[in-house]
Formats: C-alpha cells, sequence, structure tokens
C-alpha cells in the first residue's frame, strides 16, 4: 500500500545581527560555536539550498545533507560542483530536494533512524545524538532548508514559499553589507524562543522559531 508522504516543510535558517545583517564581505559576522552546532544538528539528514555565493563561502559541500547550489551562471556554463547539485532556479531546487527527501524518508520512522547513502549505521548514531541535544519540536521531519544568501532568502519570502524561519537573533548591530528580510508581523508567528551567551565573543543570543499563519 502506497504511504503517502507528508509535503516537506521549506524552512529558512539564519544568523542575523539587530539591525538585521547577514555578512559582510561573503563571510558570516560572527563565528558563534553555538550557532554553528544549532545549524549542523537541525539540518543534519536534510536537503539544503543555497546560492553560489554562500558555497563559496562555505567552500565545500556539508556533510550528511543534500547540497543543492541554485546558480543560472554556473548551469549556462555548464560547471558542476563535486558533492553539490546545481540548478538553476529555486523552484528546480525545491523539487529536487521533494523528490530526494520522498526517495530517502521512511514515513513511518523517527527522524534518527532515516537512512541515507552507504554509512546508514554511524549516521543512524550521529541522528540519534543529535536529536538528544535539540529540542524535539525542531526536528521536522521532512523539512528543506534555505540556508543563503539575501537573495534567494528574499525571493523565496516574498513568493510564499517558506513555511518555516529559524533565526538566531544576535543582540548587536553589526556592519553588513547584505540583510536578512524584515518578516511581516501579520504573516508569522513566534512560536519558540530560547536565550544563549556566547562568551567567546561577548555575544547575547537567541534561538527563535517562526511558523507562516494560514492566510
Amino acid at each position: 500500500m502506497h504511504t503517502h508522504t507528508p509535503k516537506p516543510l521549506i524552512t529558512v535558517i539564519a544568523a542575523i545581527s539587530e539591525n538585521r545583517g547577514l555578512g559582510k564581505n561573503n563571510q558570516l559576522l560572527w563565528k558563534i560555536p553555538q550557532d554553528l552546532s544549532f545549524f549542523k544538528k537541525v539540518t543534519s539528514g536534510s536537503p539544503i539550498i543555497m546560492g553560489n555565493k554562500t558555497y563559496s563561502s562555505i567552500g565545500r559541500p556539508l556533510p550528511n545533507r543534500l547540497n543543492i547550489v541554485v546558480s543560472k551562471t554556473l548551469v549556462g556554463q555548464c560547471i558542476k560542483i563535486d558533492g553539490c547539485e546545481v540548478v538553476s532556479s529555486l523552484n528546480e531546487a525545491i523539487t529536487l530536494a521533494s523528490n530526494y527527501l520522498s526517495l530517502h524518508q521512511h514515513t513511518n520512522s523517527e527522524p534518527s533512524e532515516r537512512v541515507l547513502g552507504s554509512k546508514d549505521e554511524s549516521i543512524g548514531l550521529v541522528d540519534r545524538q543529535l536529536a538528544k541535544l535539540t529540542p524535539s519540536h525542531l526536528r521536522v521531519d521532512p523539512a528543506i532548508f534555505i540556508i543563503g544568501g539575501a537573495q534567494i532568502y528574499a525571493h523565496a519570502l516574498k513568493n510564499n514559499i517558506v513555511d518555516r524561519v529559524l533565526l538566531t537573533e544576535i543582540h548587536q548591530a553589526s556592519d553588513a553589507d547584505v540583510f536578512f528580510p524584515v518578516l511581516e508581523e501579520n504573516q508569522w508567528q513566534e512560536v519558540w524562543r530560547e536565550s544563549h551567551f556566547d562568551e567567546q565573543n561577548n555575544l547575547s543570543f537567541d534561538f527563535v522559531d517562526y511558523r507562516k499563519l494560514a492566510q
């Protein structure tokens, strides 16, 4: 009997400053260990979608995730990236990610039991460890993550593609050259917030989960 696969939750994930800064010179404004750990825990095992600049700033495919790079230029020039899928539009990326999830997800299993590639056992173990460290409601299964940059965030939000926004809100203004779009208050509801302090950078910040309100 065919089991219906739930529609993936399209999730934007970003770290932003008080003035909504995302980065400068194609680099993150801060490297906060807890934020990097949070990003890894939440996105592990899921497809991630990014622009070419964001991929360049990371410099490599992120492990245990389907890496999808959106770039008309790369597609037009037939340039491939090892370890990544390269597509020309965000819609194509979402279709590819959805197809990937429908092939790889066991809809009746917990996220900790999802099977990916040939390293099933070690990945399962990692997922179980991560599940213990992450608030259970943050591990939405299945989910597709849009991880940057500013243009893709703006396009996705403007075109009502996004179901959920996960932000690390850093309580300090920044000198940035790219910014995160303003979320319309009548369209988004905060459902969870957790406050932290990073001693290394002397920064306070919150992890915040916003969900799209039914229109």
